[in-house]
């Protein structure tokens, strides 16, 4: 899912590498980032914001516009959750709100491998869509090309 966030000022956001913000359910964005660092290298201005079940939402929802501020350079911020519609990524479109912020649910591999490879070269609204796009692509049902049915 995407919003309107990344369009708001696209002058600012043409100039800069684009922050990472991960909102997940438990340790599952601290892990995709150790994943994505051992596949593509050490990245700056990316953080994981980590929503346990007891956590106090409004200290949660603080700590991710801390966040997004802390990562947001000349590029703006891409937003990751894991799921639409938990509470990882209703904290999140909180900050929809703020200047030159995306948030985009349901994270996955590709999509980090794809904003790492993209996010100092394009402008938000470009990296909110080949991150969406890449997180299409790579998924797939083995069995769908690994056995293709027969032509008639």
């Amino acid at each position: 899912m995407t919003g309107g966030g990344a369009k708001k000022n696209q002058d600012q956001t043409d100039r800069g590498v684009v922050g990472l913000v991960l909102v997940t359910h438990g340790a599952i964005g601290i892990a995709l980032l150790e994943a994505l660092e051992n596949i593509v290298g050490g990245q700056d201005n990316v953080v994981s914001v980590s929503i346990q079940p007891d956590d106090d939402v409004e200290a949660r929802r603080a700590e991710i516009l801390d966040a997004i501020a802390r990562v947001r350079a000349g590029g703006g911020c891409v937003v990751m959750t894991d799921m639409f519609g938990g509470t990882p990524s209703n904290l999140a479109l909180s900050a929809m709100g703020e200047e030159a912020v995306d948030v985009i649910a349901g994270v996955n591999l590709p999509m980090l491998i794809k904003f790492a490879s993209v996010r100092a070269s394009a402008p938000l609204a470009d990296v909110v869509s080949q991150v969406q796009e890449a997180g299409r692509k790579y998924i797939n049902v083995a069995s769908s090309f690994l056995n293709p049915p027969e032509p008639d």
